[in-house]
């Protein structure tokens, strides 16, 4: 595609293939699992016989002679300028520049036809764009947590009459 960098979501930018060499495993054996960096930590947890956390995104991969967690349907991918979602078959790409791509891998697997062009898999488009909004959305809330008034409070016990919150007080 004629670039330079790991910048956009091409395979062969964002595509990083995970080799495992477990103990007790056979050897040789691929898998065409949707795994993202992070589920390497829950990897590791998993061969050190400690549970994942409930609140981390990490999940086991499967085929590794470990018990695996649920199968990923999507992967999402962002950088400083881009977000994209992929399901294994299709992925959908968009810019900040506003250009945006959409790939059936499977029929495609250089990414030479962005079916956004000719329009083409409207259906698909609509589900993958309805995915990455929810994603966007989640990933924006998760990261303004921090600064909830009261981390704990949910927005029913949150300044009900009789509540009192002991702020700090001004030095005298």
């Amino acid at each position: 595609h004629n670039l330079m960098a790991k910048s956009s979501f091409y395979e062969g930018s964002c595509h990083v293939p995970l080799l495992v060499r477990a103990p007790g495993t056979e050897a040789g054996r691929a898998s065409d699992a949707l795994v993202s960096l992070i589920d390497v930590t829950a990897m590791l947890l998993a061969f050190a016989g400690q549970e994942v956390p409930d609140y981390m995104e990490a999940r086991v991969p499967s085929g590794l002679g470990i018990e695996a967690g649920p199968p990923r349907a999507t992967l999402f991918g962002m950088n400083s300028g881009a977000w994209m979602a992929y399901d294994g078959c299709w992925k959908l790409a968009k810019y900040s520049t506003g250009e945006q791509t959409l790939f059936d891998l499977e029929e495609d697997p250089l990414e030479q036809r962005n079916l956004l062009s000719t329009g083409g898999a409207g259906e698909q488009y609509q589900r993958l764009d309805a995915l990455l909004k929810q994603e966007i959305m989640r990933s924006v809330a998760a990261s303004h947590s921090d600064k909830a008034v009261v981390a704990g409070w949910d927005s029913d016990e949150f300044a009900k009459s009789g509540q009192s919150q002991h702020f700090p007080q001004r030095m005298a």
